[in-house]
C-alpha cells in the first residue's frame, strides 16, 4: 500500500492541473496539506495501536481503510461526473462536491498509510524479538550490515548505520535542490517559468539518482 501511495505522488500534481484544472498554487497546497496528513497520521495510529487497539489490528485497519481510499480515487479517474468536465473553448473548475470527494478520497488514503505506517517497524521488530527467534535474528542483522569488501565481511554498529543513512539523505536532498535550480533555468530560458502547462525539455532520468540515493538511505 506504501508503495502504491509513494508511486502516486510524483504524479498527482499532473492529475490535479490537467483534469481539476487547477493552477500550480492551488495544487501544490492540496499536495502539501496531503503530505503533512500522511506524516502526522502514524503518531495517532501509534497511540491507537499502543493504547487501544494493537499494533496487528492497526494494520489490518490501515490496509482496508487504504484500499478503500485508493478505489475512491480511482473512480475519479473512471467517473466522468467525479471531476470537471473537458476543456473546450475554457476550462471549468471542480465543483464543490467534486472538491470534496476529490478531498476525502486523498484524507482517507492519508490517514490508511499513516496507520500502516505507525505498526509496520513494530511489527517486524516483534517477529525477532522471541527467544526461539534469536538465532534468525542474528542471522538478519549479519545479512543486512554485512557489506563485502575484497571478499571480507565488514559490520556496521546501528549508530553507523543511521549516520550512513543521514548523510545521504541529505546527499539526496542537495541533488534534489540541485536538479530543481537546473529545471528552474530551463524553464527560465525557453519562456516556461510563467506557464504552469508548458513541458520542460529534461529526461526523467534526472531525478534517478537522488531516488536511488534516497532508497539506499531507507534502507
Amino acid at each position: 500500500m506504501t508503495v502504491a501511495t509513494t508511486a502516486l505522488t510524483p504524479n498527482m500534481i499532473l492529475y490535479l492541473m490537467n483534469e481539476y484544472h487547477m493552477d500550480m498554487t492551488i495544487g501544490s497546497n492540496i499536495m502539501f496539506i496531503w503530505s503533512a496528513v500522511t506524516n502526522i497520521a502514524p503518531v495517532v495510529g501509534a497511540f491507537m495501536a499502543d493504547s487501544l487497539v494493537g499494533q496487528f489490528q492497526m494494520i489490518e485497519l490501515g490496509s482496508v481503510v487504504t484500499l478503500v481510499g485508493m478505489f475512491l480515487f480511482w473512480l475519479t479517474s473512471v467517473i466522468p461526473q467525479a471531476r470537471p468536465p473537458p476543456c473546450v473553448n475554457i476550462c471549468g473548475s471542480a465543483d464543490m462536491l467534486q472538491f470534496i470527494f476529490l478531498c476525502f478520497s486523498m484524507g482517507i488514503i492519508a490517514i490508511g498509510v499513516g496507520t500502516i505506517r505507525s505498526s509496520s517497524l513494530a511489527f517486524g521488530f516483534d517477529q525477532l524479538k522471541q527467544e526461539v527467534c534469536q538465532e534468525n535474528a542474528r542471522a538478519m542483522e549479519r545479512y543486512f550490515t554485512c557489506i563485502k569488501i575484497d571478499w571480507k565481511p565488514a559490520y556496521f554498529s546501528t549508530k553507523e548505520r543511521i549516520g550512513f543513512g543521514l548523510l545521504l539523505s541529505l546527499l539526496s536532498v542537495s541533488l534534489v535542490a540541485t536538479v530543481e535550480g537546473v529545471r528552474r533555468s530551463i524553464a527560465i530560458k525557453e519562456s516556461y517559468s510563467d506557464d504552469p502547462q508548458g513541458v520542460i525539455p529534461m529526461s526523467a532520468m534526472w531525478v534517478l539518482p537522488q531516488n536511488f540515493i534516497a532508497g539506499i538511505a531507507l534502507a
